[in-house]
């Protein structure tokens, strides 16, 4: 017997396959078992238990995939949410089922508002060979067509900014949304609000704003916005205060020309500091006009200065135009002498000019002048500290905005202070000393106190 394996063995087996016939006959054999295991893959090997024998399997709680058009319409109810599906198929099949593989469908594209009874469901995904019975095979459905509102965005600022600052209105951007929600529920719909925190700042506030729907009770409420944030920014400032801006004027035209009216752009400025030093200011001073030696119209660009313990004034400039024409002259014949700073303990007399009266010529633009009352005009005389006696002095004029005293207005006043007499109080119920009025207390200076003078233009009168 000759050995299968060793030497000699190898040497028939090489034989056998240098045979084209063996080749082929082994390539062959080879081809069908390969054929035989993928067809034994794809199909269950008969056994004992006929795998084509309907199998029946349950799965419970499948979820229904609604189909609608989400922007006309909202799905309030779907009953019941959930449905049982029974398979019945090959085992193989059933069992290579996924769960993300298939769906229970509901499919509403064609139904308009309103309640739905008895909807048909369809399963989808599932693979030949299997039937899929629906438990229940239709529900009931509530469907509410959508509804749009524009409503303004309420911000709220929260927190305090750094001491001394304060926070400003915040502006929201968008300032309005809109919000789509239910028929039955966009009424209940009354604001959109959003929340910022500015603690401790000491600049602008800028952040995204994350917004919420509310009704009127200030619940917070459900449904869609067409912008879930908004943009805000909140200025953080110093205290402030609108005043009205005063322009002073410095000079006069010369002889023969007048202001006729001087114009600002502005009529207010917004000044910033400590809230304390803005709570002492009604109006705001800093600019001055210059009108010495104009003889035409002039307009001008001023800087507005700060005041003491001011931050900042906004607008920082003014336009003034100055419009000046040719003088008018008028003479007023009687103003009264106005004397002030007496001392009431002493006696006060003008004793000339006689009547207390000065004659005041006046120079101003025509149509200030037209308008010019005699009470509109002031000759003062001031006596402040003036000792008993006669006194020779010059009246004052205070004159209204613009209007100028004429050539020889240089008037002169005589003045008699005098001692008023002595008198003694006595009571004769009272022995405390205080009854008696020492009339020697007024022998010091009759005038002694002082009252403040009339504001405006000043100069002096003729007799």
């Amino acid at each position: 017997k000759k050995p299968l394996f060793g030497r000699e063995g190898g040497i028939k087996m090489d034989k056998w396959l240098q045979n084209t016939n063996v080749v082929k006959v082994l390539a062959l054999a080879l081809g069908i078992l390969l054929w035989t295991v993928v067809r034994m893959a794809q199909s269950p090997i008969s056994g004992p238990v006929s795998t084509t024998t309907p199998q029946p399997d349950k799965i419970l709680g499948v979820p229904i995939t609604t189909i609608y058009d989400a922007n006309k319409y909202y799905l309030r109810a779907v009953t019941p949410s959930e449905v049982m599906i029974k398979l019945k198929g090959s085992s193989y099949l059933i069992n290579a089922i996924k769960p993300d593989s298939y769906k229970i469908v509901l499919d509403l594209s064609n139904e308009k508002s309103g309640s739905h009874q008895g909807l048909p469901l369809k399963a989808e995904g599932f693979p030949k060979g299997v039937t899929v019975e629906i438990s229940p095979a239709a529900v009931d459905v509530v469907l509410e067509e959508l509804q749009k509102k524009e409503l303004p965005i309420d911000i709220s600022v929260n927190g305090t900014p750094a001491k001394g600052y304060k926070a400003g209105q915040p502006v929201a951007t968008p300032s309005r949304v809109f919000v789509t929600a239910p028929s039955s529920q966009i009424d209940k719909m009354a604001s959109v609000k959003g929340e910022i925190d500015v603690t401790g700042a000491k600049g602008k506030v800028s952040k995204l704003v994350k917004l919420a729907i509310y009704d009127k009770n200030g619940k917070e409420v459900e449904g869609q916005l067409s912008s879930l944030a908004a943009e805000v920014e909140v200025p953080i400032t110093l205290p402030f205060k609108s005043v009205p801006l005063r322009m002073k004027t410095i000079g006069q035209p010369p002889a023969g020309y007048s202001v006729a009216v001087l114009t600002p752009n502005i009529d207010h400025v917004t000044i910033y500091g400590p809230q304390e030093v803005l709570d002492q200011i009604d109006f705001y001073n800093g600019v001055q006009v210059n009108l010495a030696n104009l003889q035409a119209d002039q307009n001008y660009e001023l800087n507005i200065p700060l005041e003491a313990n001011i931050e900042k004034v906004e607008p920082n400039q003014v336009s003034v135009q100055v419009k000046v024409v040719a003088s008018a002259f008028k003479v007023f014949e009687k103003i009264p002498i106005t004397i002030i700073g007496q001392n009431n303990d002493y006696s006060t007399a003008i004793t000339n000019p006689q009547g207390g009266t000065v004659r005041v010529p006046i120079e101003a633009a025509p149509a200030i002048l037209d308008k010019l009352k005699d009470q509109d005009i002031q000759a003062i005389v001031d006596v402040s500290n003036l000792p008993t006696g006669t006194h020779q002095l010059s009246a004052k004029l205070n004159l209204p905005q613009f209007v100028k005293a004429g050539k020889d207005s240089n008037a002169q006043v005589t003045v008699e202070i005098s001692a008023k007499p002595a008198k003694a109080a006595y009571n004769n119920n009272n022995t405390s000393g205080n009854n008696v009025q020492d009339a020697n207390n007024s022998s010091a200076s009759p005038n002694t106190s002082s009252s403040p003078s009339p504001t405006g233009t000043t100069g002096s009168a003729n007799p």
